[in-house]
């Protein structure tokens, strides 16, 4: 995949992002910045239930903004 956007869309660093319409995807984002933590900047979504709150604090410490 790292060939694939290198090659092709000559993509080196980007910013990922997500819209309401998906719903929260916040794990994906996560996933994909342990996966290329050089090459990618990701701003998640914050959620509104207190039970969140903890798992919001987890994703902040492995580099994605709410």
């Amino acid at each position: 995949m790292e060939k694939h956007l290198e090659i092709y869309a000559q993509v080196a660093a980007a910013v990922i992002t997500q819209e309401v319409i998906d719903g929260n995807q916040n794990e994906y984002l996560s996933e994909v910045k342990h996966r290329h933590p050089d090459r990618f900047f990701a701003n998640g979504s914050p959620t509104r239930s207190e039970s969140s709150h903890a798992k919001e604090i987890a994703l902040f410490k492995s580099g994605i903004t709410l």
